[in-house]
């Protein structure tokens, strides 16, 4: 049950999303006007309740691979946080998503939560709080942004603007709204919410303490704690909690007139909280050492960052992360063998990571150790698919003659803006140019000042090429008058242009133009 509700505040900035829609011209979109079951209030919306719950199913997992994995070392501590979830969880508007409560293994103070009731905390966060009420404070308010479909709300708002910026109606009632979204898991994480729905969710999130159990003056003395780190401007802060919960003297104020609402006392439980929290707490300087031991491996101090990496494993030997870290120190070094025996390890310290799998089918590609390269990548890409996956597994396709499943990972990597997505379009282009060479290579026609007959040509690709046909022809209202293929000679460096007087005497007509298309290339 819910609880009986206490007086509904106003009004918390709401968007007027009629006036959106008008001004885009999209009423036909929405799909009814339904009751917010937080505020109760009116409002427009297209993404169903078994949409968001697919949303948050289909991105949670990647989403926590992809910020570094469940925190897997202390389970009774997982266990705990997620007890006080449920208790939150039970008298919420909404008790009956199928909520779920995980720690991430960051050091980055954060929490999220995903359309469907999927939250997040990670371990950085635990370690700033002082107690279970002020845990309770922070995963309330993300079980308001979960209930009061703040993240279905925002892939509403860029479904609008993707449709109002292509001119086009999409009749997303008869449509499945998760099929036209794409990098959805990184949006609804690292999407900042806007002022309306953060004081939206500090108030309901202090009514769902009040109805758990638990004395609300502890989202007080929480954002008062945010609002002090503000200012300090730590930086692992405002990477984490202020990038899409910032906080302000105004939320704090707001949460002390709340405050009178509700009951006093209630649970602090700082005891609990210590008792839960002390393992990660005497492990600290562990991961302390651990963030070092990875600048030191970016700067090549190798030997540094081997010392950082065993003080860790001294203080928390059961953490996975610093395994792998040995592993990576070795494997820049050429040390492919011996950085098996740690990914080995961390593998089986935690078998649930993609890293590790993937810094393992690395080591194994490079000592030629194909098949067993194959199943690592394939392992990695399972859990979070990657660009240096796909990568690797193209070569070993390639290697091995599978030409078509190559060109898949190559393309998968390649829209990757890294060295590896770079490496996958260059092997791309070299795969598919001479078959295709007008996908990488661009040409228009026309006539120059003189009225002679040009060519001008745009590499594309990442490779260098030479365009040795183009085809050059004469049409008038879409109909081919005449056409003619040159044999070329033109060699283009990655990214460059050039242009060719073809020496072709075409006279030019009013209603006439001359279009051009590459014909045969090949990669040099």
């Amino acid at each position: 049950m819910s609880g009986n509700r206490v007086a509904k505040e106003p009004v918390f900035l709401p968007l007027s999303w009629r006036a959106v829609f008008a001004s885009l011209g999209l009423l036909l979109l929405i799909e009814g006007c339904a009751v917010n079951p937080v505020t109760g209030s009116n409002e427009l919306t297209f993404v169903s309740e078994a949409e968001e719950i697919q949303i948050g199913r289909k991105n949670y997992l990647p989403a926590q691979q992809s910020q570094g994995g469940q925190y897997r070392v202390d389970q009774d501590l997982t266990a705990y946080v997620s007890a006080v979830g449920w208790q939150l969880a039970r008298v919420s508007d909404r008790p009956n998503l199928p909520y779920e409560f995980v720690i991430l293994n960051s050091s980055v103070p954060n929490a999220w939560a995903m359309p469907g009731g999927k939250i997040v905390i990670n371990r950085g966060l635990l370690l700033e709080l002082d107690n279970e009420a002020e845990l309770a404070a922070v995963i309330a308010h993300e079980i308001v942004h979960a209930a009061a479909r703040h993240g279905a709300k925002g892939i509403e708002r860029g479904l609008l603007l993707q449709a109002g910026v292509a001119g086009i109606g999409i009749a997303v009632p008869n449509s499945s709204v998760v099929g036209l979204l794409s990098n959805t898991g990184a949006q609804l994480i690292n999407q900042q919410y806007g002022r309306g729905q953060e004081l939206e969710s500090d108030y309901y999130g202090m009514l769902y303490m009040s109805r758990a159990g638990y004395d609300t003056s502890a989202a007080i003395s929480l954002q008062e704690k945010f609002v002090k780190l503000s200012k300090g401007r730590k930086q692992s802060w405002l990477e984490g909690m202020f990038a899409s919960h910032p906080p302000s003297e105004e939320r704090v104020q707001a949460n002390r007139e709340r405050t009178k609402q509700f009951p006093i006392g209630g649970k602090i439980g700082r005891d609990e909280y210590q008792r839960a929290t002390s393992r990660i707490r005497k492990s600290k300087e562990a991961y302390k050492s651990y963030d070092k031991g990875q600048e030191a491996l970016k700067e090549k101090r190798f030997s540094a960052a081997s010392k950082f990496a065993n003080r860790a494993i001294a203080i928390e030997p059961d953490e996975a992360l610093f395994s792998a870290l040995k592993g990576d120190i070795l494997a820049a070094q050429n040390k492919n063998r011996a950085a098996l025996d740690q990914y080995k390890k961390a593998i089986q310290q935690n078998s649930h990571f993609f890293a590790f799998y993937l810094q393992q089918g690395t080591a194994q590609y490079a000592l030629g150790l194909q098949q067993q390269a194959r199943g690592s990548l394939e392992k990695s890409n399972s859990l979070l698919p990657t660009p240096p996956a796909h990568y690797f597994l193209g070569e070993l396709d390639l290697k091995e003659g599978k030409r078509d499943s190559a060109v898949k990972h190559y393309r998968a990597a390649s829209v990757s803006k890294s060295e590896m997505g770079s490496k996958a379009a260059k092997q791309l282009a070299r795969l598919e140019l001479p078959d295709e060479p007008g996908r990488y290579i661009a040409s228009r026609a026309g006539w120059d000042s003189a009225g002679r007959v040009i060519v001008q040509f745009q590499n594309r690709s990442q490779v260098k090429v030479q365009v040795t046909s183009v085809l050059v022809q004469l049409t008038r209202n879409g109909r081919v008058l005449g056409e003619e293929t040159l044999p070329l000679n033109i060699v283009l460096s990655a990214g460059k242009t050039g242009r060719l007087v073809t020496g072709l005497e075409v006279k030019q007509g009013e209603s006439e133009r001359l279009v051009s298309r590459v014909v045969a290339a090949k990669v040099l």
